[in-house]
């Protein structure tokens, strides 16, 4: 089912059948595709820099002793974005280091 918004944008929903009591009443919920969602948002030399940070911090758990090393976990924050091309952070300011197509 397709409506139209007051300010003319389309929006998709589709039926939801659960066994919750609200979404047995008929709830409709908007159609969450992520890859109508998830543009690319990081650029060849922004993916470049995020790889070595997040293989830097990655070879803290080796460096480190303790607790402490278990920090460079956060790298596979930056190594996640660098291989999917999409930083939920840029999308959230507006930020786009590829270009356009």
């Amino acid at each position: 089912m397709t409506q139209v918004a007051d300010n003319g944008i389309k929006q998709d929903y589709y039926f939801v059948s659960s066994s919750d009591s609200m979404m047995d009443a008929g709830v409709c919920t908007p159609d969450l595709d992520w890859r109508n969602r998830m543009n690319h948002n990081v650029g060849t030399l922004d993916k470049v820099v995020r790889v070595i940070i997040g293989l830097a911090l990655l070879s803290l758990i080796y460096f480190l002793d303790g607790n402490i090393r278990w920090v460079g976990l956060i790298g596979v924050v930056p190594l996640m974005t660098a291989l999917m091309g999409f930083c939920p952070l840029y999308a959230l300011f507006g930020i786009r280091t590829c270009p356009l197509k």
